[in-house]
């Protein structure tokens, strides 16, 4: 892959989420391929970098270009050399205080949330929490409502 703009942004996804889960990213797996979509979205703010698009999908947002970068690279060494700089140790200690990032369905709801913040501008708490719910029943209004409480207190959103 080419190590231009694109092939760095990749290997910062690749080395995010090995610093953040402790393992090397298999996009042969469901449940990584998951997460990484959703630690991508969320960094995507937390750093104000990456221009990848995402939209609406079932299990929230989602990157048919980040997918295809991400099954296309193959440069380990690049992930295992990587230095993060201040902000990506910031927003990864950021995430870490917001839930168990091993839980894929932690990283689906608070990402969710972020996405109809960041991409709806709902800002009503009533509202955000109506349609979380409407389109992720399996989460309760009181895990939407905590999630919402910690990505608020969090300095994730910024001023």
């Amino acid at each position: 892959m080419n190590m231009g703009y694109m092939g760095a942004r990749i290997v910062t996804v690749f080395a995010v989420f090995r610093k953040l889960l402790d393992k090397d990213l298999d996009m042969g797996d469901y449940k990584n391929r998951l997460i990484v979509q959703k630690m991508t979205y969320m960094l995507k703010f937390i750093l104000n970098r990456f221009d990848y698009s995402f939209s609406w999908y079932v299990r929230g947002p989602y990157s048919p270009t980040l997918t295809s970068e991400a099954f296309k690279f193959d440069d380990n060494s690049a992930v295992e050399n990587y230095e993060f700089d201040d902000n990506e140790k910031y927003a990864i200690e950021r995430i870490r205080c917001l839930f168990n990032v091993r839980d894929e369905n932690a990283w689906e709801l608070f990402a969710s949330i972020l996405y109809m913040l960041k991409e709806n501008n709902v800002t009503d708490k009533d509202k955000l929490v109506f349609m979380v719910h409407s389109l992720k029943p399996w989460f309760t209004e009181e895990q939407i409502i905590d999630a919402f409480n910690k990505i608020q207190t969090s300095g994730i959103l910024g001023s």
